[in-house]
């Protein structure tokens, strides 16, 4: 079974599924994880993926950082 994660923070996660049953899961090769950061496919600046919530306070994901990550995951398959 394989999964794709695409997060602003990999190593928090990397560290969760390098232990106990998962890593013993991904060792018999019943389990394969993919990283993707989704700051690589910002196309702005800082790559920065938060933009400005309308009419509300706080930050959102933009959508074309995420769009474009999904695009990616499903041109590999």
């Amino acid at each position: 079974m394989k999964f794709h994660i695409i997060t602003i923070f990999p190593e928090s996660f990397k560290s969760y599924f390098s232990s106990s049953m998962m890593k013993r899961a991904q060792e018999k090769g019943l389990l394969e994880i993919e990283f993707y950061k989704l700051n690589d496919f910002s196309e702005k600046n800082f790559k920065q993926v938060d933009d400005k919530a309308y009419g509300m306070h706080g930050q959102v994901i933009s959508p074309e950082p995420l769009s474009k990550a999904i695009e990616h995951i499903f041109e590999g398959i």
